[in-house]
């Protein structure tokens, strides 16, 4: 973890490189032994965490699902997520304040958009929050699907 936007996929994110001594210390939303995404947040809220392009069908109501942990043990500066679809914002989620492992929790955000004519979804997270202190996260289980 190098600075603003930096990300490191693993297994833990208290072993993420230049992860500090108060990191989540335990593993992924899914199995606890599965790799995580970890993200240093960026200190602009265009730089997008995370996007893929993926075909739609016309007219049809999808979900798009995330699980989201704080990965200091108590910050200061939350991580504040805004789920764009094809430029338009859909919804925006406030990370847990503390850690999985000192007393907070691995949280879904569950979001809901239709097609309409659209062929094809440009899915973009946004760390909403500039802070570079203490905005760092770890999400897992991404998906995006028919409902």
């Amino acid at each position: 973890m190098s600075g603003p936007g930096a990300y490191w996929i693993g297994a833990n994110a208290s072993k993420a490189p230049g992860a500090y001594g108060d990191w989540y210390n335990g593993g992924d939303h899914t199995t606890g032994t599965g790799n995580m995404f970890v993200v240093d947040g960026a200190n602009s809220a265009t730089t997008p965490v995370w996007e893929e392009v993926v075909p739609v069908t016309p007219n049809t109501t999808y979900t798009f699902s995330f699980w989201g942990a704080e990965v200091d043990h108590d910050s200061n500066s939350l991580p504040r997520l805004q789920v764009n679809i094809n430029g338009g914002a859909v919804g925006t989620s406030v990370f847990p304040e503390n850690s999985p492992d000192n007393g907070g929790k691995w949280e879904n955000f569950t979001f809901t958009w239709n097609s309409g004519s659209s062929t094809r979804a440009d899915l973009v997270l946004i760390d909403l929050n500039t802070d570079t202190p203490w905005n760092d996260f770890a999400l897992d289980d991404i998906s995006f699907g028919a409902q």
